[in-house]
């Protein structure tokens, strides 16, 4: 407001000179009145040319005026929104790589991928999170935005339309429609293009060519991190950056979080958990769960040990120690991760039907916030919960890794927890 008074005050400044001037001239160039006193006897002897500047800078500032008035009337671009990391992040080398992939002069696109396609719960996202809240990326770029595509983003329409939902968290206005991927695209190559500074743009589990094509369109000042478990999708010029199991430093840190695990107990779960970061998390949750029921530390080592064990490909010799898990073979990680959620199931109470909640959590969308109040509206009319007891079984299996929960009042599940849901659901009904 202060601004468009200024404006407006040197406007009236000019228009007040410009006025009586031009008044003047016939007469003063009639009477060929005396020399004018101080700098005014310049107005006196080149009339014109000063009434020429000063309307030139009267149309000068209303234009300047219309420009900042149609600036502020734009509605701003909403801040960045990256979901933080978890508190339980570990130092990866695999992030300082992406942190330098991103930063990089001719960074362009830089993909997170694994070497085993189709495997999840490497920790791409985590990583991604992670090089979002790196200092020295926060200063490269003035805009960060974030946004998830998943296995389940099929079909022109739809990928046209999350294209245009990161026009909105681009600029903040609504895009036009288009069910054309293609227009879709190049809508928001021309946002991107059009962004004042650098901008990185996140492309979390990313499926498919189709799914990523009109999100690489345009953007002079962006720079794009993908994360994906298919390695074929990424542009043949992308940056390539490969996640991969943790090293046992890493494996310790994960499993061992808040927890006084010996040696031996460390190195005999280190086997069977073979440096996968999802199966590490759910493990480390489900001995502080049950610890907190009364058993052993030993103990719970002891059943933890056992069933993963018993989930191994031979599934016979539960002491002898010798299976490592293999993450190369797809079927050994299904059941890993089975044996462990139904572990961690098993710590609910199957009498009120909390098992059967959280299957039913399976029938959301794949890579969504779910929100706290949807949960409770499904649950209510499933089972007839009140909203105090669902958000109390929500911090459960969120105590337990089940389940996400974030400061927004959402939640979420990972992809892999997300189809060993389904599965049991499917078989269930």
């Amino acid at each position: 407001m202060r601004a468009r008074e200024a404006v407006g005050a040197a406007v009236g400044v000019v228009l007040a000179a410009a006025i009586p001037l031009a008044a003047s001239l016939a007469g003063n160039a009639a009477t060929e009145a005396a020399r004018w006193p101080g700098v005014l006897d310049v107005l006196r002897r080149h009339p014109w040319a000063s009434l020429a500047v000063m309307l030139v800078l009267t149309g000068a500032l209303l234009a300047f005026d219309r420009r900042r008035e149609a600036a502020s009337a734009r509605p701003a671009a909403p801040p960045s929104v990256v979901p933080p990391p978890p508190s339980w992040l570990v130092d990866r080398e695999e992030t300082e790589r992406a942190v330098e992939a991103v930063l990089a002069g001719n960074a362009g696109t830089v993909g997170l991928t694994t070497g085993l396609q189709g495997a999840g719960g490497f920790g791409k996202t985590t990583l991604a999170k992670a090089v979002c809240a790196d200092e020295r990326v926060r200063r490269r770029f003035s805009t960060v935005v974030f946004v998830t595509l998943g296995g389940d983003l099929r079909g022109g329409p739809r990928i046209a339309a999350k294209a245009a939902e990161v026009v909105r968290l681009v600029t903040g206005e609504e895009a036009l429609f288009h069910e054309d991927p293609a227009l879709a695209g190049a809508q928001l190559g021309r946002a991107l293009d059009g962004v004042d500074g650098r901008l990185l743009l996140v492309l979390d589990d990313v499926w498919s060519e189709a799914q990523l094509a009109p999100f690489l369109v345009g953007g002079r000042n962006c720079v794009r991190l993908v994360t994906t478990r298919i390695p074929t999708v990424l542009p043949d010029t992308a940056s390539r950056v490969l996640v991969d199991r943790m090293t046992d430093d890493q494996a310790r840190a994960v499993l061992t979080a808040g927890l006084n695990l010996t040696d031996g107990q460390v190195a005999a779960l280190l086997s069977v958990t073979g440096g996968w970061p999802l199966l590490l998390r759910l493990v480390n949750r489900l001995l502080a769960a049950e610890t907190t029921t009364g058993l052993t530390t030993a103990d719970a080592c002891t059943q933890t040990l056992a069933l993963l064990r018993a989930a191994g490909p031979t599934g016979a010799d539960l002491g002898s120690g010798a299976h490592t898990l293999d993450l190369d073979d797809p079927a050994e990680r299904e059941k890993a991760v089975r044996a462990t959620v139904e572990a961690s199931v098993r710590l609910l109470s199957e009498s009120a039907g909390e098992r059967r909640r959280l299957l039913e959590l399976g029938v959301f969308a794949e890579d969504e916030v779910i929100p706290v109040e949807l949960v409770c509206a499904l649950w209510r009319e499933s089972a007839g919960y009140e909203p105090v007891r669902s958000r109390a079984l929500c911090r459960r299996l969120r105590d337990v890794a089940l389940v996400g929960l974030t400061d927004s009042g959402g939640l979420v599940l990972h992809d892999v927890i997300r189809d060993y849901l389904r599965a049991e659901l499917g078989g269930s009904r």
